[in-house]
């Protein structure tokens, strides 16, 4: 697995302080013999961790972030090319529609769905309405408005 960091020699951590220095703020494919497909994350500075060079992952694949030092010698990080080609937001929008077709837990669908559900459940709390509402209430109107949001921009039916 990537995260495991395995013993070093010092020729290896050279490479690794090497390689550090190349790599800037930006997105990256992630690839190691113990993983099949290579995986995006986002590289950049983290000033929580004393501004270490970090690799961000996404919600959907497992979310949080690993230390670059953390990788195992086997990994690579490779930047990713963005294209330069400008796409319309209609194109753009049909990528994320197809993207939300799955709505199991554990997919991008629901992973968006949890994300808006619990901004309205924060935003319930911080508004003090709370008071006012059962207990479930903050959770059970954050879910609607979340499947409500997806049904109308993806045309995704998700629940939680």
């Amino acid at each position: 697995m990537l995260i495991v960091r395995g013993l070093r020699t010092v020729a290896n951590w050279r490479n690794k302080v090497k390689e550090l220095k190349e790599l800037k703020e930006g997105f990256y494919h992630l690839i190691s013999d113990a993983e099949p497909e290579p995986i995006l994350v986002h590289g950049y500075h983290c000033s929580d961790m004393a501004g270490q060079f970090v690799l961000g992952f996404n919600a959907h694949d497992g979310g949080g972030i690993l230390p670059f030092y953390d990788l195992t010698d086997d990994a690579k990080v490779i930047p990713v090319t963005v294209s330069e080609e400008k796409i319309t937001v209609a194109q753009a929008m049909d990528v994320l529609k197809e993207a939300m077709i799955d709505v199991d837990p554990g997919s991008y669908a629901h992973s968006w769905h949890c994300n808006i559900a619990m901004m309205c459940h924060d935003a319930i709390h911080a508004s003090g309405l709370t008071e006012f509402l059962s207990e479930s209430a903050p959770h059970t109107i954050g879910n609607d408005a979340a499947s409500r949001f997806m049904k109308l921009c993806f045309g995704a039916e998700t629940k939680n």
